[in-house]
């Protein structure tokens, strides 16, 4: 039996391509995957929300990792500004999670968390991804220029 759940999300659009094939890749998984959890709670699905739920958790803390791992490597200046999104983002996501755990029959929690999820995704992906990867995107030389002493 499904129910009906007004909450609505935006999904994947094409103006979230950050121009980096991995990135695009792992956030195009990450909206497809939350649009099969609010899904999900349409139809009442607990069983398949708790397997996206389980697979968001882990695919998130690789995409993260993946993204750090890369502005590490370019030294990138607001580090630490992302990865601290990052930390209270899986800090959120952790909370909400076990709300669901509590009670895994509340479908209109599923749906709440769906919502959050692709707003806190969107406004993630347009403002500090788009400045990373405008970021890594800029060219820099490997080494400073030497003066020539004589």
């Amino acid at each position: 039996m499904g129910y009906r759940v007004d909450m609505a999300i935006q999904g994947w659009s094409e103006d979230l391509l950050t121009g980096f094939s991995e990135i695009d890749a792992q956030h195009r998984e990450l909206f497809a995957r939350v649009a099969n959890l609010h899904d999900a709670a349409q139809r009442g699905d607990l069983s398949a929300a708790r397997a996206t739920l389980l697979f968001l958790e882990q695919h998130v803390l690789t995409h993260f990792s993946d993204e750090e791992r890369r502005m590490r490597a370019a030294g990138y200046p607001r580090l630490a500004e992302h990865v601290a999104e990052h930390e209270a983002f899986v800090r959120d996501f952790i909370r909400r999670k076990a709300e669901y755990e509590v009670d895994p029959s509340l479908v209109l929690l599923v749906a709440e968390l769906s919502q959050w999820l692709d707003a806190w995704l969107h406004n993630h992906v347009c403002t500090t991804d788009a400045d990373m990867a405008r970021y890594l995107r800029e060219p820099r030389s490997a080494a400073p220029p030497q003066r020539l002493v004589h």
